[in-house]
């Protein structure tokens, strides 16, 4: 009788698994998961040229959207917004070559990452009343602009103007999400190796031929 018993169990762990097997085959025979997308990131603008040099610069970009967040830069103690300029840059009917047609916030970015040879920041504080900061490119008469302006007081000093390149950094180093074939293999060797501890410490399974 205990034998019986145990060859039950013995049956019973075995579908079990055969069934984990299939599942692990399905998993392995279909395609290959990419894995996931790439986090928004976070990048830091380092800023050089002639003239006063904005004291910060950052954004953050996520290239799956893609859209710009937080674009904030500082100079002259004020603070220029670019976040809907870079997402709708000002362009020419022709894109500029270095951008390789691209449009929007991709075009943008690519600006920013150094795409453009002629690339530059421009600053000025000498129009009356409004104070303009821009990342700009051209090529002839094709161009692209992500700029923003500000109100200044009549009164505010200096009037200057400053420009000169910039390189950019990503605050964090983005990481991937899993694939969900990794998540799935990983799963089910968990509940492959879990029953296959539970049936070895299964004493239903010990049968003896008395």
């Amino acid at each position: 009788m205990d034998r019986l018993i145990g060859g039950s169990e013995d049956l019973n762990v075995t579908r079990h698994q055969l069934g984990i097997g299939a599942l692990l085959v399905a998993a392995l025979c279909a395609p290959v998961a990419v894995a996931g997308p790439i986090d928004a990131t976070t990048y830091t603008i380092n800023f050089m040229g002639r003239g006063t040099l904005p004291t910060a610069g950052s954004f953050t970009y996520d290239p799956n959207t893609p859209i710009f967040t937080n674009f904030l830069v500082t100079w002259q103690g004020l603070t220029f917004d670019l976040t809907s300029s870079a997402n709708v840059p000002q362009m020419s009917p022709t894109i500029p070559g270095c951008l390789s047609g691209m449009s929007g916030a991709a075009s943008s970015f690519a600006l920013l990452s150094g795409a453009c040879a002629a690339g530059f920041w421009g600053a000025t504080s000498e129009e009356i009343l409004t104070a303009n900061f821009s990342f700009h490119t051209e090529d002839g008469s094709n161009f692209l602009n992500v700029t923003d302006n500000l109100a200044i007081p009549f009164d505010f000093q200096p009037k200057t103007q400053a420009n000169g390149g910039w390189t950019i950094t990503p605050e964090t180093t983005p990481v991937p999400e899993p694939s969900p074939f990794m998540v799935l293999a990983a799963s089910l060797f968990s509940v492959a190796f879990v029953a296959r501890k539970r049936a070895a410490s299964n004493p239903m399974r010990r049968g003896t031929c008395d």
